[in-house]
């Protein structure tokens, strides 16, 4: 049974990943974002249609059109000018439109300047070159600067999205599998133990090292997004695999790094609910977040604007779970635990993760500490427990309700 469910998990998760990677690298490669350059709406007059920017789009994609201007089309003289959308290859004029109806779509800054949707279409229906522009030129804001923006996004397929499905299932039996008690014969005998401090030294410095050698790499692609997260999760595995101590439990012969890791079986009444536990915790961290204002904009969030990136990061995330709380509740909880005591082990663990979290919460303070409050309750709940399977189980609840609904 544990060799089937490893076996059936490692699948899962290996086949979920190669569909996430050809999916994102094909949208990535679909998107465009394209802004024209600002311009004098007078010397619109001198370009056909008035066009602003045009962009080349895919059947399928989601499209959006906006047009912005440095007055924040306050002149009265706006509401004689058209916004117009065209399908470039047949000469079409698509969609036009007046301020006076997008007058509710128009946002401003604090200096003046504005945007407007002119139109948010969704499975735009052919490819081909579209263009927005602007017709009715009035002399009165003929030096007022106007600039175009076209996106277009290819949105995530069904069987993408499942892939996402199969990856939270193989990281579950994976789990289950890691659980299971291996035959008698699996466990090797007992090692010298080396101290606590050079144990979670080097798994930590081990994982710094990734970490910072991965932001030197160039390029920050869907696909690349992915391959860097599945490294940081191999080589969080790989650490509490094969530094954490073997520990013998009671009755047995052997020691096991099974033990060590605290990959004991709950009842199943407590696995049930670690579920509903994670996506408790989830709501909680979305009110904490709401309440903490923001100095910036965290770079995981410029990711997953487009659906290729969000497609990245939620790939990731239903998976992680597996290899942090081996990593962080598994191998550093129990090594200091065993060392220093439950209260040492429980600080560490709650500081680490979240330092560890900070480079890409940078900035969007309450996600940074949403993300803080739920590694304190995941430890927590390791601690409580005994048992590792309990938060990754709840981690993965949490992270799945989060990366499944960004991607719909």
């Amino acid at each position: 049974m544990r060799a089937g469910l490893i076996a059936l998990g490692t699948l899962l998760v290996a086949g979920g990943y190669g569909w996430v990677l050809w999916s994102a690298s094909w949208m990535e490669d679909t998107e465009s974002d394209l802004a024209g350059h600002p311009q004098p709406l007078g010397d619109l007059e001198t370009i056909a249609q008035g066009q602003l920017v045009t962009a080349s789009v895919h059947e399928g994609q989601d499209l959006l059109f906006e047009v912005c201007s440095a007055d924040g089309f306050a002149h009265d003289a706006w509401r004689e000018v058209s916004f117009d959308i065209w399908f470039v290859p047949a000469d079409e004029k698509i969609t036009a439109k007046s301020i006076a109806e997008l007058e509710d779509r128009i946002s401003r800054n604090a200096h003046g300047a504005g945007c407007v949707v002119v139109s948010h279409r969704e499975n735009f229906g052919v490819s081909g070159e579209v263009a927005i522009g602007l017709s009715t030129l009035p002399p009165a804001i003929a030096e007022v600067d106007v600039q175009g923006h076209i996106v277009a996004w290819t949105p995530v397929t069904s069987a993408a999205y499942g892939s996402l499905w199969a990856i939270l299932l193989g990281a579950l039996l994976l789990t289950a599998g890691l659980s299971w008690p291996p035959k008698p014969s699996a466990f090797p005998p007992p090692e010298r133990s080396l101290g606590w401090i050079p144990r979670a030294g080097v798994g930590l410095g081990l994982l710094a090292l990734t970490m910072v050698v991965l932001s030197f790499l160039p390029g920050g692609s869907a696909a690349g997004g992915v391959v860097r997260g599945l490294v940081i999760a191999a080589v969080e595995l790989a650490v509490a695999f094969r530094l954490t101590e073997a520990v013998r439990e009671r009755d047995e012969e052997h020691a096991h790094r099974r033990h060590g890791l605290a990959l004991r079986r709950p009842a199943w009444l407590w696995f049930a609910l670690m579920p509903v536990a994670g996506v408790a915790i989830s709501m909680v961290g979305m009110m904490v977040a709401r309440m903490i204002p923001s100095t910036g904009v965290a770079p995981i969030e410029t990711f997953v604007a487009a659906p290729s990136g969000a497609l990245a990061v939620a790939s990731i995330s239903v998976f992680v779970p597996f290899a942090e709380e081996l990593f962080f509740r598994g191998f550093l909880y129990g090594t200091i635990e065993r060392a220093k005591g439950a209260n040492v082990a429980t600080l560490l663990a709650v500081v680490l993760f979240a330092v560890v979290h900070l480079p890409q919460q940078w900035g969007a303070w309450g996600s940074f500490v949403s993300v803080t409050l739920a590694g304190a309750l995941f430890t927590l709940l390791r601690r409580a427990s005994g048992s590792t399977v309990l938060p990754i189980v709840a981690h993965l609840a949490h992270n799945a309700l989060i990366s499944l609904l960004a991607v719909r």
